[in-house]
């Protein structure tokens, strides 16, 4: 009954302190996030890290929005000429 118990306990610690230990990393970058908004910057991950301006656009890279917008046209006229 004992040894019962003490599984018990421990299973459920282990994933009190998996969900404290997530918290505590995550408490931290929603903070910066909140920071960086108030100052009108975001984080940019891909295709690498940096901190962009939300204001000037002149950051993002439209090239590449071009270039997908261009693909999935392509796509499209594919699956139109086998549907036909």
């Amino acid at each position: 009954m004992l040894k019962k118990i003490n599984d018990f306990i421990k299973d459920y610690s282990i994933l009190i302190g998996i969900g404290l230990l997530f918290i505590v990393c995550a408490i931290p970058l929603v903070f910066f996030l909140f920071y960086l908004r108030g100052k009108n910057k975001t984080i940019k991950i891909i295709p690498k890290f940096e901190v962009i301006d939300i204001v000037d656009s002149s950051d993002t890279d439209l090239t590449v929005l071009e270039d997908a917008v261009e693909i999935g046209k392509d796509v499209l006229k594919k699956v139109k000429e086998v549907k036909q």
